[in-house]
């Protein structure tokens, strides 16, 4: 595993080199999964984020919907969110499909896709995003376990509001998952590289999520 984080602490360290701009925030998270029956799962999810830089609140998301569980190691998600940044509103019809790859050494290796709708109020330009995450987990019975992920942000259309760019963002985790009773609580810090047309921005996250 310490293999695994030296990889992603060279990747967070290569970005910030060919970032020009840093800013610094606070995310933190609920997301909560409800039984339905055997195949088919509630999601229910919400974020805050913040920005230190300009001491405000930078974006609220909302996101729930069904997973649909085909496998024991493969689910498909059928979600919509609610984004709103500063006045800007956004709808996210969202599919996605997640897989296990199954152990690795004292890994469990996890990936996401995910195709996201992106429709802005008052905007007649519709945008579609594909992201890809791949996530590495620590195998422990411990109480916590270290996580490293990586997540990418393809643009399938180019548009005034995203940028005219295809790749979007880039977003890199290095933390660690505490284990409770009934819930978990996983903190770290979270580094987002977002090409600008200006100046590259590099964000330095830190993150909260309680998982249920």
């Amino acid at each position: 595993m310490k293999n695994i984080f030296y990889f992603f602490l060279i990747l967070i360290f290569s970005t910030n080199l060919i970032a020009i701009e840093h800013n610094n925030g606070l995310w933190f998270g609920t997301m909560g999964t409800k039984k339905i029956n055997q195949n088919f799962s509630f999601w229910g999810e919400t974020q805050l984020r913040y920005d230190f830089d300009t001491g405000a609140m930078n974006q609220i998301l909302y996101r729930t919907g069904l997973l649909h569980h085909l496998e024991q190691d493969f689910s498909l998600g059928y979600l919509y969110g609610y984004i709103q940044s500063s006045s800007q509103k956004e709808h996210r019809p969202t599919f996605q499909a997640t897989m296990s790859w199954g152990d690795f050494k004292n890994l469990f290796l996890t990936h996401r896709h995910r195709l996201e709708l992106r429709f802005i109020e008052d905007n007649n330009e519709d945008s579609y995003r594909y992201r890809y995450l791949v996530k590495a987990t620590q195998k422990t019975s411990s109480f916590y376990k270290l996580i490293a992920w990586n997540e990418v942000f393809i643009n399938l259309n180019k548009t005034q509001w995203n940028g005219q760019r295809t790749f979007e963002r880039n977003r890199l985790f290095v933390g660690t998952k505490l284990n409770f009773e009934s819930i978990d609580v996983e903190v770290g810090y979270l580094n987002q590289f977002i090409p600008r047309s200006q100046s590259d921005t590099s964000e330095h996250l830190f993150t909260t999520y309680i998982m249920f």
